[in-house]
């Protein structure tokens, strides 16, 4: 779900997503996901995407926002590692 969300799509999952727990409650809080139960859900979802594009493009927009509000994760993490062993971001950066 990263990745549609990432381009601006508009994302629905089904109920299963435990493995996905944090992104989705993301998603689903910032109101740019949907989660649908069933088979029907998920046929009303994509039905209202190709009728109500408008709204289609209001879900992605906010999930690609929710996206980038995240990006850099991963270098903040290694900053604050580094920070903590005492290896300068210099180093780091030569050591990639």
């Amino acid at each position: 779900m990263l990745e549609p969300a990432g381009y601006g799509g508009a994302i629905s999952f089904g109920p299963n997503t435990r493995n996905f727990a944090d992104i989705t409650r993301r998603l689903l809080d910032a109101h740019c996901a949907v989660r649908g139960q069933d088979e029907d859900q998920l046929q009303t979802f994509v039905q209202r995407c190709l009728t109500d594009v408008p709204a289609a493009d209001a879900l992605g927009r906010s999930a690609k926002s929710v996206v980038e509000q995240h990006r850099g994760a991963t270098d903040r993490t290694v900053t604050a590692i580094a920070n903590l062993i005492g290896f300068s971001a210099s180093a780091q950066r030569q050591a990639a």
